[in-house]
């Protein structure tokens, strides 16, 4: 059996300890502590907002409407514009059941 030469016990405890003392020694970041709003955080609100409203739901039957029509006629059409009305219908839905969701629930706990 090997015995440890004192060489590599010192060199396993420093390497143990020395993290630790860097973690205790640490000062706290500064971006921790809370800020102002960030510049673009009133453009994103507003965007959100309008895209769970009313007019919301209207555009998104629109566009549903609109790409179920191109759907139907999809064997007229080349692969690209197959794809978009895929994607038409697909983000109609989406949008569609984000703003349906949200006008249905309400927000927070009521006490």
């Amino acid at each position: 059996m090997r015995v440890p030469s004192a060489h590599r016990l010192r060199d396993t405890i420093a390497a143990a300890t020395l993290p630790a003392l860097m973690a205790m020694s640490s000062t706290p970041a500064h971006a921790s502590a809370g800020g102002g709003s960030m510049p673009y955080s009133s453009w994103l609100q507003t965007l959100k907002a309008s895209l769970q409203g009313e007019v919301a739901q209207i555009i998104c039957i629109a566009i549903i409407v609109g790409s179920v029509g191109g759907w139907i006629a999809s064997n007229q059409m080349e692969g690209l514009l197959q794809t978009l009305v895929r994607i038409g219908v697909g983000m109609g839905i989406i949008l569609g059941t984000t703003a349906l969701i949200t006008s249905l629930s309400t927000s927070g706990a009521l006490v």
